[in-house]
């Protein structure tokens, strides 16, 4: 999970700086926050596809609606469910992106 960066002062930035500086001239300051992945799936633009029959956009709903019963029932939040985040199998069979 990504984790926020902690909310640090100027004045604390400035003042460890300012310490550091006196101690040791020669040592550099690196940034002080922790790296974390992004994993993007990439599709061929404008290809966003809309089912054609009510029977499909059923599925759809029932298969949205297992994966966040299944995530809520993990400790997860997805926070962005929408179309575009809907995974279009051959089959019909949608993940949540």
């Amino acid at each position: 999970m990504c984790q926020q960066k902690e909310n640090v002062s100027t004045k604390e930035i400035l003042k460890d700086r300012e310490s550091d500086t006196k101690q040791n001239k020669n040592r550099k300051l690196e940034p002080e926050y922790k790296r974390f992945n992004v994993v993007l799936q990439l599709s061929p633009v404008g290809f966003i596809p809309h089912p054609e029959e009510i029977t499909e956009l059923k599925a759809i709903i029932r298969d949205v609606l297992y994966g966040l019963q299944w995530l809520h029932s993990h400790g997860y939040v997805h926070r962005d469910v929408r179309w575009v985040n809907i995974i279009k199998e051959c089959n019909w069979a949608c993940p949540i992106n």
